[in-house]
C-alpha cells in the first residue's frame, strides 16, 4: 500500500487549447540504481558542525517517509526509516554537470513512497535552458523523462490532484518584475498534457485571453479542487495571488488587503493549502514601515475573501509551516512559535538552532506540532519530536 501524503503539492486560455505529446518520453534504463546509502546519526544541538552533505531542503510525508534535496552535489534522496538511512534516488539527469532541480522540492510532487514527480534544469553561458519533467513509479529505481516544454526557462512547478490529473506551470523566462507562465493539465497521469493558458510575454506574444498576469516572480501554484486553483508570487508592490475557476484557462487576480491597512504593501506570497472545501491558509512574508511581516492569510469562504492574521516573525526568511486551518508554526532565528486557534495566542520554545533563512526553499516541515524538521544556516538537517524544546542532527554524509 502506498503511503498517503502530507501537505503535498497534491500529488507543487480561451477556446480549446491542443493538446500535446511531449517529445523524449522514455523509460530510462532500470540500472539507474538507488545507488549511494547515507548514514545518520543523532547529537544534541552544540552547534557545532561536521563535515556533511549541504541540504537546501527538505519534504516529509510521514514520519518515516521523507524527502531532501541536496547541494553540492545536487541531489534527491530519501529515507524511510525517518532519517536513519538515506537513499539517492536522484534520476541520471541530475548526475550531469550544471544540472538542479528546478525550483527546489517546491517544484516537486511527491505522491507516495513509489511515484514523484522532479524537474530538472541546466545552467548555462546563454542562460537558463528549458526544463525536463521526470517522474519515477518505482522510488527512483527508473526514471521516465516526459520531455521538456516551450519557453519553459529555469523554474516549474507541478501539482497533482489525483493521481491522473495534475497541473504544470512553467516559468517563461523573468525580467523587470515581469514574469509570464504557461499553464499545462493531464487527465492521463502525465502520458499527455494540454496548454490551457499562457501570460503574454512582452513583444513576444500576447498571451491568451485570460491567462495568467505577467505581473511579479511567481512562486508556485496550488489546487484546491478540478475547477479551483491559484498562483503565488512575489512582488515589489502589491503580494500576487491569482485564482482560477475554470480549471486553470482563465486567472484573476485576488486582492489580499495589507495587514496594517494601507493602500500598498510588497511581499511574498506562497500557493494556499485548503482544508475542506472552504477553508484554506497560506502565509507571506510582506514589507513593513518597521522591516519584515510574516503573516497569514485564512478564509472560510473559498478564497471569495482572506483575512490577515499578524505572527510574532519579523525577520525576511522566518520559516511557516500551515498544519491546518488554525494551527501554524513559524521557526524564526532560534525560537519556534506555534499557535493552534489561528493566531489568538502563540506559543515561544526556544530551540537552540539557528533556522535557515531563505524562503525559497523547503527549509522547514513539520507533521505536529511537535514532530517537524528544520535545516539551519549552516545547511544540516535537524529532527524534533518535542516541538522543538529538543533536537537530534540528521548527518547526512556522501
Amino acid at each position: 500500500m502506498e503511503d498517503a501524503g502530507h501537505n503535498p503539492l497534491m500529488i507543487r486560455g480561451s477556446g480549446r487549447a491542443p493538446a500535446v505529446r511531449l517529445l523524449g518520453a522514455a523509460l530510462l534504463a532500470a540500472g539507474a540504481s538507488m545507488g549511494i546509502v547515507f548514514a545518520t546519526s543523532a547529537a544534541r544541538p552544540t552547534g557545532r558542525a561536521v563535515a556533511m552533505t549541504h541540504v537546501q531542503g527538505v519534504w516529509f510525508l510521514t514520519p518515516m517517509l521523507g524527502f531532501v534535496q541536496t547541494n553540492v552535489p545536487q541531489r534527491l534522496l530519501m529515507t524511510t526509516d525517518g532519517g536513519g538511512l538515506w537513499v539517492d534516488v536522484s534520476p541520471p539527469a541530475l548526475r550531469l554537470a550544471k544540472r538542479y532541480l528546478a525550483s527546489g522540492l517546491a517544484g516537486s510532487a511527491f505522491q507516495s513512497r513509489s511515484r514523484f514527480w522532479i524537474a530538472v534544469s541546466r545552467s548555462s553561458e546563454q542562460g537558463e535552458v528549458p526544463v525536463e519533467l521526470l517522474h519515477t513509479t518505482d522510488a527512483g529505481r527508473s526514471w521516465i523523462d516526459d520531455g521538456s516544454f516551450p519557453r519553459a526557462y529555469g523554474y516549474a512547478w507541478i501539482e497533482f490532484l489525483t493521481p491522473s490529473r495534475g497541473w504544470l506551470m512553467v516559468d517563461n523566462g523573468a525580467a523587470m518584475d515581469q514574469d509570464p507562465v504557461t499553464i499545462y493539465q493531464t487527465d492521463s497521469g502525465g502520458a499527455l498534457w494540454t496548454e490551457l493558458a499562457q501570460s503574454p510575454i512582452q513583444t513576444i506574444t500576447n498571451g491568451t485571453p485570460g491567462a495568467p498576469s505577467p505581473r511579479c516572480d511567481k512562486t508556485g501554484i496550488s489546487f484546491s479542487s478540478a475547477t479551483s486553483g491559484w498562483i503565488a508570487g512575489d512582488c515589489t508592490a502589491n503580494a500576487l495571488l491569482q485564482h482560477t475557476g475554470d480549471g486553470g484557462r482563465h486567472w484573476q487576480v485576488v486582492p489580499l488587503a495589507c495587514p496594517d491597512h494601507r493602500a500598498d504593501c510588497g511581499g511574498s506570497t506562497s500557493p494556499p493549502q485548503f482544508f475542506g472545501a472552504k477553508d484554506g491558509a497560506l502565509s507571506a512574508e510582506l514589507y513593513s514601515p518597521h522591516g519584515f511581516a510574516i503573516v497569514i492569510y485564512t478564509t472560510v469562504n473559498a478564497g471569495k475573501s482572506w483575512v490577515a492574521h499578524a505572527t510574532p516573525a519579523h525577520s525576511q526568511g522566518a520559516q511557516v509551516d500551515i498544519l491546518s486551518g488554525s494551527t501554524w508554526l513559524v521557526g524564526e532565528s532560534t525560537a519556534l512559535y506555534t499557535t493552534t486557534d489561528a493566531g489568538q495566542h502563540w506559543s515561544k520554545q526556544p530551540t537552540g538552532i539557528q533556522y535557515s533563512p531563505s524562503i525559497a526553499e523547503n527549509a522547514f516541515d513539520f507533521l505536529t506540532p511537535t514532530d517537524g524538521w528544520a535545516i539551519t544556516q549552516a545547511g544540516q538537517l535537524w529532527h524534533t519530536t518535542t516541538g522543538g524544546r529538543t533536537w537530534r542532527t540528521l548527518r547526512i554524509r556522501p
